[in-house]
């Protein structure tokens, strides 16, 4: 992603600094983004992503798209560990390379339509991923979701019963 003049940035003290100039760094072989639980680092003293935004954010919430869509990820991570996780010549985790070029193809597409199904698509399959990876994480919400189910069959049967 691309911090421009004026953007915001969330330091680590809970306060919001505003960009006032910018410089460009050339990108050097064997720099690794880490994927971390929350999807979020501090470098610097500042909160940033740790991951790449493929579109203005102003189109797509891409901090939440990027998240939901490593939740697959981290639940294997968590239940098998990935210390032999692998990365392209690029730096890019073998997980994520070629959904991101998936994703890449459906930016260039040239139809907006095709584009704007693909994106919807892909929000509700990641919000699909995002609630299972919460549902997997916390027994509670399993049991608030289920717990009206189970007293609604319990009705039912006492009803029949009667």
């Amino acid at each position: 992603s691309q911090i421009l003049k004026g953007d915001s940035i969330y330091h680590v003290s809970g306060n919001t600094d505003v960009v006032v100039s910018t410089k460009t760094i050339r990108m050097q072989k064997g720099m690794y983004a880490p994927f971390t639980a929350s999807g979020y680092l501090i470098v610097d003293d500042i909160l940033v992503s740790n991951y790449v935004a493929l579109i203005p954010e102003q189109k797509a919430p891409h901090q939440w798209i990027a998240h939901a869509f490593n939740a697959p990820h981290r639940m294997y991570c968590n239940y098998f560990g990935c210390m032999t996780e692998r990365y392209n010549e690029e730096g890019i985790s073998q997980f994520v390379a070629k959904p991101l070029a998936i994703s890449k193809w459906i930016i260039n597409q040239k139809s907006e339509f095709i584009t704007n199904i693909c994106f919807a698509l892909i929000v509700m399959l990641c919000g699909f991923f995002s609630l299972l990876e919460q549902l997997q994480c916390n027994t509670t919400t399993i049991l608030i979701i289920l717990l009206p189910f189970v007293a609604a069959n319990l009705y039912r049967r006492r009803q029949k019963s009667s």
